[in-house]
């Protein structure tokens, strides 16, 4: 007995010993906020103040050393979040992450990103005396010092990643890794393409896929003038991207006559996928001439949102469509060879190498025709029904990318002229640039290349090849839409459709006018508002739309047979105001019923895996008031069957699953169906997929308000088993007045770092999730009151 108790009391020690050396080993991976480093390549020490939430506010007596600072203390909280938006720019994750992202890996170098990138790198980075190039590789060197010389994050110790040091061309691949995510065209296209050729224009036309009648338009005002397999790969490979793609935002700023304190007022909420850590970096730089407070993506060398002492700015998406499929033909006599304007001509064709962990290398063919690369070859069940390889036009890659100049502009803007100059070197990707200044001016610039197309082309569907399809070239940017100073007194971007300018409407995948025609409605209500009532919009959960639809769904079951709970749910239902509040029944009813209506008209024709992918664009949202209402629309009837469904028997039919399949997960009191318990939100970490690393990498679950496309837009994809896990929404929420800087607020998902043992890892989630804001420290005097520690960066000239 003796021997066992020595050996337990020995086995206990043993543990406690190993847990010691395991956590003292994750101490030595933390940031360092405080103490002094030196560091090869600056000029002049510089302070970094860390305040309580870990924002880095960077005095420095030179732009370049305040820069350098930036890529420094950028790597030591997100190197990890780095070398995954590089890894899948480049199809380099199956180098670390093995076969399973060969597919994806593919994908991407077959797009040509990587080169694109290059391209642009070569051309306005490498070797430019520009004030923007230098200032872009300071920060990147600041970067590799800190690969250099910096703690490992435990992630690359995990997953067996080499720490390599970047190259100009690798701030453009964030540039890229924005355009993927805004490039709507890549979901929505092969599924439209898909149902015109398997179904007919009919169920094309029982879609919203054009603009609608009752459409928000974004005013403009100027004071001065095929099938199956290829869309279940496309889902697949989009869906296994280990960082999230950006999705949507919301912004409005009220100009001096409607703001409370006779200035702009400035909210942003920016619309991206839940990730850990967060997309958002924050950062503040000083330096002679400047004072800079601005939201940073990891590995990018400029504030992609922010605020100086003279103007503010933040970004939506445009959603214009830059992007087309084009069906292609073949020599018959050389598969190289395709037809355009009458004649045949020789392919780009050449060979790729991708090494995959644990796996021989592999070694596959890109090819390119005239409109762009063919993924025909990256697809390996792209539909057979046709030979024709299928290849895509994408303006992104058409031209070198110019957003680190504009970026730069924006740091460094005095006014709204300066976005508007700044906004204009934008071709892709698609963005609405919101601003306002100090002076009280305030504006909106549509900013994208806006390519035109021959007027028989709908460029939501796959085009022809041989030329008569072709885009035709580009309208001026002094086209393109915007709003200065209106006299309606504020501006305002939900990712819906911009108005026409010239008679024109550009072509899009715009989002449902929900959130739109809510912030006008609310903006309308009031004549003054402050920061504070600006909260109520950011927080807003109130749907018009969602009640209208819910109307329509209610109104097809008057005079059903229906029994007891039936009729509690309907009454429920009907009485609904589009409330989306957490502790609401009628979201969980509402979503649910909804659900299993679009999946029981729709699934049956497209089949699982494609009616799944339909479920994750942008065009199914905005289908439902128009499919509900649709009594004679094709896709009631169930193909599967003999008999002829019709609207009713679809609607009843999902009633009563959706009954059942709450009952069955929240119980039989329809009382206790809150919101909170099927819509809630976690943080993914790559890691947190491993069941036992989830609790110490993922941040959540949170119960939360909102739905989807409401103002505060949480999103989620519709799911007939009732539980609706939020996957995007707000990226950060952010409110400015123009003329007290120091009342700015702001908060992020989770927070600042990406390191699991800060204590900044995730100490906004639960300010985030309840709706509250923190302040940003402005003024030298409140950094320096307020600053939680001091971080010293000397130069080491040795």
């Amino acid at each position: 007995m003796k021997l066992l108790k020595g050996i337990l009391i020995g086995v206990f020690f043993l543990l406690v010993v190993i847990s010691a050396g395991i956590y003292f080993y994750l101490t030595t991976t933390l940031p360092e906020y405080s103490g002094t480093v030196q560091l090869q390549g600056l000029e002049k020490e510089v302070s970094v103040f860390y305040d309580d939430y870990g924002v880095p506010h960077i005095y420095a007596e030179n732009d370049e050393d305040a820069h350098f600072a930036l890529g420094f203390v950028h790597a030591q909280d997100r190197l990890f979040q780095m070398e995954m938006i590089r890894r899948v720019m480049k199809g380099r994750l199956s180098e670390v992450l093995g076969s399973d992202f060969v597919k994806t890996d593919q994908f991407f170098r077959t797009l040509g990103l990587e080169e694109t990138a290059k391209k642009s790198a070569n051309k306005y980075l490498i070797g430019s005396d520009e004030k923007f190039a230098k200032l872009a590789l300071a920060y990147q060197a600041g970067v590799n010092q800190f690969i250099e010389e910096g703690s490992t994050p435990i992630e690359f110790t995990i997953m067996g990643i080499p720490k390599t040091k970047f190259i100009p061309e690798d701030m453009y691949l964030v540039v890229g890794f924005m355009s993927v995510g805004f490039a709507e065209a890549l979901k929505t296209d092969p599924v439209l393409s898909y149902i015109q050729q398997k179904f007919g224009n009919t169920y094309l036309d029982a879609l919203a896929v054009q603009s609608i009648p009752y459409t928000e338009f974004i005013p403009s005002y100027d004071t001065s003038v095929f099938s199956e397999n290829n869309t279940v790969a496309m889902a697949q490979l989009l869906n296994k991207i280990p960082v999230p793609l950006f999705s949507g935002s919301n912004s409005w700023i009220v100009g001096p006559k409607k703001s409370a304190t006779g200035t702009p007022i400035f909210a942003n909420d920016t619309h991206i996928g839940f990730s850990q850590p967060s997309v958002w970096y924050e950062a503040h730089l000083n330096y002679p001439g400047q004072s800079l407070y601005g939201n940073y993506a990891a590995g990018f060398p400029f504030a992609i949102l922010g605020h100086n002492q003279k103007a503010a700015w933040g970004l939506t998406m445009l959603e214009n469509d830059d992007m087309d499929f084009f069906i292609e033909t073949i020599n018959e006599k050389d598969s190289l060879q395709f037809l355009h304007d009458s004649m045949y001509y020789q392919i780009n064709s050449r060979y790729d190498t991708l090494m995959v962990k644990d796996a021989d290398p592999l070694i596959f063919p890109i090819q390119n025709s005239k409109h762009g690369p063919i993924i025909n070859n990256v697809l390996t069940n792209f539909p057979k029904t046709t030979q024709n390889p299928v290849s895509i036009w994408w303006e992104f890659t058409q031209k070198e990318s110019e957003l680190l100049q504009a970026c730069y502009q924006m740091n460094t803007a005095e006014s709204i002229m300066d976005f508007k100059f700044a906004a204009g070197k934008i071709n892709s990707p698609g963005l609405n640039v919101m601003c306002a200044d100090v002076l009280g001016n305030i504006g909106w610039f549509s900013a994208a290349r806006l390519v035109e197309r021959p007027k028989h082309v709908n460029p939501s569907l796959f085009l022809d090849g041989t030329g008569a399809d072709d885009i035709m070239g580009a309208y001026n940017y002094s086209e393109n839409p915007h709003t200065i100073n209106p006299p309606w007194n504020y501006v305002y971007s939900a990712n819906n459709q911009p108005d026409s300018i010239m008679g024109r409407l550009y072509p899009g995948y715009y989002l449902p006018e929900d959130r739109a025609m809510r912030i006008v409605e609310l903006l309308e209500s009031k004549e003054k508002w402050s920061i504070e009532d600006m909260k109520q919009i950011n927080l807003d959960v109130l749907s018009r739309k969602d009640v209208e639809v819910a109307k329509v769904i209610t109104g097809v079951l008057e005079g059903s047979d229906l029994n007891q709970k039936e009729k509690q749910v309907i009454e429920i239902l009907s009485d609904w105001d589009g409330d989306e509040s957490r502790e609401g029944v009628a979201p969980t009813i509402y979503y649910t019923l909804l659900s299993n209506i679009m999946d029981q008209a729709m699934a049956d024709e497209l089949g699982e895996v494609r009616y799944n992918e339909f479920n994750s664009v942008a065009l199914m949202k905005r289908s439902y008031l128009k499919f509900v209402s649709n009594e004679d629309s094709p896709w009631w009837d169930n193909v599967n069957t003999s008999e002829k469904e019709d609207r009713s028997a679809i609607i009843l039919s999902s009633l009563k699953a959706t009954i059942e399949v709450q009952t069955e997960r929240l119980g039989e009191d329809i009382e206790n169906w809150n919101w909170s318990k099927v819509h809630t939100l976690t943080h993914g970490h790559p890691l947190g997929a491993v069941k036992l690393l989830a609790p110490y990498f993922n941040v959540g679950p949170y119960p939360v308000d909102g739905g989807s496309e409401t103002i505060n837009n949480l999103m989620f994809k519709l799911n007939k088993n009732g539980l609706f896990p939020v996957t995007a929404g707000p990226a950060l929420r952010k409110l400015i007045d123009l003329g007290d800087l120091n009342s700015a607020q702001s908060v992020l998902p989770s927070g600042q770092s990406g390191n699991f043992m800060s204590n900044n890892y995730s100490n906004q989630g639960e300010l985030y999730a309840n709706g509250h804001f923190r302040k940003l420290l402005f003024a030298e005097d409140q950094v320096r009151m307020n600053s939680k520690s001091e971080l010293t960066l000397i130069p080491n000239n040795e």
